[in-house]
């Protein structure tokens, strides 16, 4: 048996022993090469076939994409729709006028909207991962047209004259108020947090959800008395004898009469004078209601109700019973003390008497102002000559006495600013304190700001950051490479990565801080504030440099020595905040001081004319 094909045996021609080439692998070259095309022209099919199936998906992935976004977009427009119908149904039921035909008309065409705005809804294009929301969405719309609807069958019988049927018609309207609440509750419980899940799902960002609140008052309009008060404007009003109508008004006599069920208080005839509008009978229905009041109510609820209608002021027992009248009605500050010298609390007002009298009168509302009537033991007052005058004079107190209940004023030496060294650095914040306030000038670096602690501008900036698309690590919040954190979650342009320039970014932080930028002194030299108290007893006049307030005269003499005075340049953020906002509401009022002559870092005076800024005479 041979081991050779028959092809393949050795030629003996010539008595020559030559042997055919042996194929390499088992194939010719000539097979090789048309092997290895057809192996090339696999590979590329196959490749081709992988980006087909790419582009497909990727397509089909666009698509999915689009009609998600669009959902949210198409529900948001609908449900904002809705909610402005609402809007438009509380202002007419309580603002309709005495026209009761016109106040009809429009809640049906509220109701006919509103049946639109369910076969919108209905007509949407619906992914499926938004079918649960959708079916949601739908029952909120339909519980909106539905109560719409039978508020507009029931307003003829509420606006009628007669109470045996406009009472049980109110209670009607009253009921549709929950279903008002409940179509608010499942769209803010189910519909809005359905669709942010399906968009977080898919990787979506960058979307806005809608939110919806169709009954804008459910404390009020759930209360079947409000209800009736506020449908007392919509017509009604009186009957044909000119007497209010039962059911209709809130207040009136005969309201409380019906509502309470006192009939029988003025069942007399009059005859007898016991009926209704005798004396009698009218004293006696008040007297029953005064009665019902006290059974259903806590004594505490019905004298705290009292004092709010009559504004009483309840005053401390440990204070005397005249403390509150000496008190002047101008403007100034005034200071409530305990048991030793350290203030609980200090304050300012345009009317001093009315403002320390609210403290007690609003106790029951204030948990603070408690805990100060519970405390005081006296009061001081200090009068300034006009409102300017009472806000500085109050910071200044502030920060040196530090009372026990004021805090926000007390943010001076913890206060902060944003400053961009460069175009190419993060931002950096300095502390007010680390600030040469005397060595700025016009053109200085620009500063951002004043904030009241470091935290406070993380959270501007995270705000900032999350709208304009600013980067983390460009802001100096991470020092890895790669996308930052903001890139990851679609909220960053690509400082990060190169796709934007650290230049460009940080011009783009410098834009949309520029609300926050702290405003170069708009004046050449020191300025002089004058307020004249309400009843002409005295002036006041407030001299600044530089947002600095160096003080407060009210005598030519002493006015004269402050303009002159040397000061060291003090940053005092509510200084800044109370004076920029009086320049830019009464810029006329502010008489500017000639320009000082320099000679060193402080400056001193010159050629200071009086008549700019003295007192007249």
């Amino acid at each position: 048996m041979s081991f050779f094909d028959e092809g393949d045996e050795p030629s003996r021609e010539g008595g020559g022993t030559a042997t055919r080439p042996r194929r390499s692998g088992g194939r010719t070259p000539e097979e090789q090469r048309v092997f290895v095309r057809r192996l090339v022209a696999g590979g590329v099919g196959l490749v081709v076939v992988i980006l087909l199936i790419v582009l497909i998906q990727g397509c089909l992935s666009s698509q999915k994409e689009d009609a998600l976004k669009s959902y949210n977009t198409d529900s948001g427009r609908i449900v904002t729709q809705s909610d402005q119908a609402g809007t438009q149904l509380f202002k007419d039921l309580s603002t309709g006028g005495s026209n009761p035909q016109n106040l009809q008309v429009q809640v049906n065409a509220l109701r006919g909207d509103a049946e639109q705005q369910v076969e919108a809804a209905k007509k949407l294009d619906v992914p499926d991962e938004m079918k649960q929301a959708q079916q949601d969405f739908i029952l909120a719309l339909e519980l909106r047209r539905d109560a719409l609807t039978k508020i507009a069958s029931e307003l003829p019988a509420a606006l009628s004259k007669q109470a045996s049927s406009s009472g049980p018609a109110i209670a009607q309207i009253t009921g549709q108020m929950q279903a008002f609440l409940a179509s608010d509750v499942i769209y803010s419980l189910r519909v809005a947090p359905l669709i942010a899940k399906a968009l977080d799902d898919n990787g979506i960002g960058g979307q806005r959800i809608a939110q919806s609140r169709f009954l804008g008052d459910p404390l009020s309009w759930l209360d079947k008395n409000v209800v009736t008060q506020r449908l007392s404007g919509a017509g009604g009003t009186t009957t044909a004898s000119g007497k209010a109508a039962p059911g209709v008004h809130g207040h009136s006599l005969d309201s409380v009469i019906a509502r309470h069920g006192l009939e029988d208080a003025v069942a007399g005839d009059a005859a007898s004078r016991t009926g209704r509008h005798s004396a009698l009978g009218d004293a006696r229905v008040l007297w029953r209601f005064v009665q019902r009041l006290y059974r259903e109510k806590e004594v505490p609820d019905i004298t705290a109700a009292v004092r709010r209608l009559l504004r009483i002021p309840s005053l401390p027992p440990q204070l005397p019973p005249d403390a509150l009248e000496s008190l002047p009605e101008g403007p100034g500050v005034y200071r409530f003390y305990g048991v030793n010298d350290l203030p609980l609390y200090i304050g300012k007002s345009i009317n001093l008497r009315d403002r320390v009298r609210s403290h007690f009168s609003s106790d029951y509302r204030s948990a603070n102002d408690v805990r100060i009537s519970g405390e005081i033991q006296r009061i001081e007052v200090e009068e300034t000559a006009g409102e300017l005058g009472a806000l500085l004079r109050e910071a200044r107190l502030v920060k040196t006495l530090l009372p026990l209940h004021n805090y926000r004023l007390r943010r001076k030496l913890n206060a902060c600013f944003v400053r961009v060294p460069d175009l190419a650095a993060a931002p950096e914040i300095l502390a007010n304190k680390d600030i040469d306030w005397s060595a700025r000038r016009e053109g200085a670096e620009s500063l951002y700001g004043p904030f009241a602690a470091k935290i406070n501008v993380r959270k501007l900036l995270e705000e900032l950051a999350a709208e304009h698309g600013l980067c983390w690590r460009q802001l100096g919040w991470e020092k890895r490479g790669g996308p930052c954190f903001a890139r990851q979650v679609k909220k960053c342009r690509g400082a990060c990565i190169g796709e934007e320039t650290p230049q460009v970014h940080n011009l783009r932080l410098a834009t949309v801080l520029a609300p926050w930028r702290v405003a170069d002194w708009p004046f050449e030299g020191r300025i002089v504030v004058r307020e004249r108290h309400p009843d002409g007893r005295f002036e006041e006049a407030h001299v600044f440099d530089r947002w600095c307030h160096v003080g407060s005269a009210r005598d030519e003499e002493s006015l004269d020595d402050l303009v002159q005075a040397r000061i060291e340049i003090d940053f005092d953020p509510d200084i800044y905040t109370i004076l920029w906002s009086f320049i830019a509401q009464r810029r006329s009022s502010v008489h500017a001081v000639r320009p000082p002559i320099e000679e060193t870092r402080d400056r001193e005076y010159a050629d200071y004319d009086p008549g700019l800024a003295s007192f007249p005479v």
